[in-house]
């Protein structure tokens, strides 16, 4: 909303998850109350202590670092599916007035992760995610 704003639009910049900050994409998906709450539920699944990203270029330093119990190809699904469920979250707030809590948000995040990891385990780099997700 904040980049919206910035080109001249008549658009509230505060976020519509939390109404506590300005809604940009750092806020968005790392500092919001919503999405640490995912972060939070996301990182004890995969056994990984409590990590609070400072800006977008730290959550991807996380996602380069080599670490057996959640190889790459995890953390980039676990992002990936982040980044989707909370703009769609957003956006179901934002153009529907429907909130969704977010631990019914996390649900369908481990559900996703579980379908695709099992849609695609014969994959190479697939092969061995199942274990680390269920942790």
């Amino acid at each position: 909303m904040a980049r919206l704003a910035s080109w001249g639009l008549d658009v509230s910049t505060v976020c519509s998850l939390c109404s506590a900050s300005i809604e940009n994409r750092d806020h968005l998906f790392l500092e919001c109350a919503f999405a640490r709450f995912l972060w939070k539920k996301i990182l004890e699944r995969i056994g990984h202590p409590q990590i609070f990203f400072s800006d977008w270029n730290s959550m991807l330093v996380w996602v380069k670092v080599n670490n057996s119990s959640s190889p790459l190809t995890l953390r980039l699904l676990i992002i990936h599916t982040l980044v989707y469920n909370v703009w769609r979250q957003r956006n179901n707030l934002l153009h529907n007035q429907i909130t969704v809590p977010p631990m019914v948000v996390f649900k369908d995040i481990d559900r996703q992760i579980i379908n695709t990891i099992t849609a695609r385990r014969h994959m190479k780099n697939f092969k061995n995610l199942m274990r680390c997700w269920l942790h």
